[in-house]
């Protein structure tokens, strides 16, 4: 793709405004950015090349390309002067079409764990000399960028569902990890959503494998008589044979095509995370990738920012980080982090994510939290939709209406500082949600 204007992105800080970002900068393109929040991830593009403004005020000139995501509210002033201007405004998702001109392109889908297994499949791909592009919604844990402009013939994106953006460009293979209730904000209705994956499914060019988890409950909704199943059920085409705990990771088997693939290492904790890693191992093989090299690699991979992420121990407590928001996401992880350390005292301080995703967890019969022994609720964080009183307490009603024994509601930062919190040595402790929950680790930790 030939860049002749230059480039302005509203919401340049967001991850996945960032990772076009990168892209566009090892391409040459003049990249301009505005966000209202300096952090990391802006002075990281700003040391790249990127031109970065804090706040919501910048002169457009009228040559430019202004992008933005569906985060972006229409009245940003920024977009008004567009507006006013004439200056044509992309989706974030039309740049993303765009800049996989002329690529193979495999995207990731599905309620959970798009990022994880992208991140992974672009991580094996470049250690293995493929050389890809990609797009992942997470930051690796080692540091690399998670946008990249690749020389290889492969570009990998994480394709999102949550505003109907990834029915916006073409695949030609695809990983769908599960589907499930979710952003009804944007569809309406569970049917709507089912209707747009499949309409995403009806897309793929076909010039290469569309791996699904037939595991998933969600998933068999769908026609997928042409896909690649994979799980753990019998009928699986990629099937997960065994796993075993091992310390830092899990030690796992499965076969495909005939052939079964032994004590392959994946250096991440839950059964989740080895059903994210199969679909990538089977179309690296599909690839034509040497099963031992592919395994080599697979033992090396740092992880994602914020996914089951190992912080620190300090005075014999374990401190972990997750983005996780579901319910079904934070039942998951909680149960692997469960079954990794049994007998150890486990506290989840959880952070709700939309007041629009509450009810999912107030339906639910059964706690998503029942595999932990305290749970420290603060109260939702609203990613910009309008509050709703009390919400945060229905939920703590809720912990003690499962039977929660041992919990804590703090409606913000100050009440858990002050509050009598302690944490025991052999403790695990995981920070949990995707809001602003993380930014809490110091204070967090402090109680140890």
């Amino acid at each position: 793709m030939k860049h002749t204007k230059p480039y302005v992105l509203v919401g340049i800080g967001g991850i996945g405004m960032s990772a076009l970002a990168h892209i566009l900068l090892q391409e040459k393109a003049q990249v301009i950015g505005i966000d209202s929040v300096r952090s990391s991830i802006t002075d990281e593009l700003s040391a790249g090349g990127a031109c970065v403004y804090i706040g919501e005020e910048l002169d457009l000139d009228k040559q430019s390309h202004l992008v933005v995501s569906s985060a972006i509210a229409q009245d940003h002033p920024v977009i008004q002067q567009a507006n006013k201007k004439q200056i044509p405004i992309w989706h974030r998702s039309e740049l993303l079409r765009r800049l996989m001109e002329g690529k193979k392109v495999v995207a990731v889908a599905g309620t959970h764990g798009k990022t994880s297994t992208s991140g992974l499949l672009a991580f094996l791909l470049g250690e293995l000399g493929a050389d890809p592009s990609y797009a992942v919604g997470g930051l690796f844990n080692d540091e690399r960028v998670h946008g990249k402009s690749g020389k290889g013939n492969l570009f990998v994106i994480e394709a999102d569902e949550s505003d109907g953006s990834f029915l916006n460009y073409t695949a030609d293979g695809a990983i769908i990890t599960n589907l499930e209730s979710d952003h009804l904000d944007y569809w309406g209705t569970e049917q709507k959503l089912i209707q747009g994956f499949e309409q995403f499914v009806s897309t793929m060019s076909g010039k290469m494998p569309v791996f699904y988890c037939s595991s998933d409950p969600g998933l068999k909704q769908l026609s997928m008589k042409d896909g690649v199943s994979y799980g753990s059920d019998e009928s699986a085409d990629l099937k997960l044979l065994d796993i075993k705990n091992w310390e830092n990771g899990q030690l796992f088997s499965f076969s495909y095509k005939g052939r079964v693939y032994k004590d392959f290492f994946l250096p991440l904790i839950g059964k989740y995370q080895v059903l994210n890693a199969l679909p990538c191992l089977g179309l690296l093989l599909e690839l034509g990738f040497s099963c031992s090299l592919i395994g080599e690699k697979l033992k090396s991979f740092p992880g994602i920012k914020k996914r089951l992420q190992f912080l620190k121990v300090k005075n014999g407590v374990t401190f972990f980080s997750d983005y996780a928001h579901h319910p079904t996401a934070t039942k998951k992880t909680l149960q692997a982090v469960a079954e990794h350390y049994p007998g150890r005292k486990i506290t989840c301080i959880f952070q709700p994510h939309r007041f629009s995703r509450m009810p999912l967890f107030l339906r639910c019969v059964k706690s998503p939290f029942s595999t932990i022994n305290r749970c420290i609720l603060f109260d939702v964080f609203s990613a910009g939709e309008s509050y709703v009183k009390n919400e945060g307490k229905r939920l703590f009603h809720a912990l003690e209406k499962w039977g929660h024994q041992e919990r804590v509601f703090c409606k913000e930062l100050v009440d858990f500082v002050q509050a009598d919190i302690q944490f025991e040595p052999e403790e695990i402790v995981i920070l949990m949600g995707a809001g602003n929950v993380h930014n809490w680790i110091e204070e967090v930790v402090a109680k140890a």
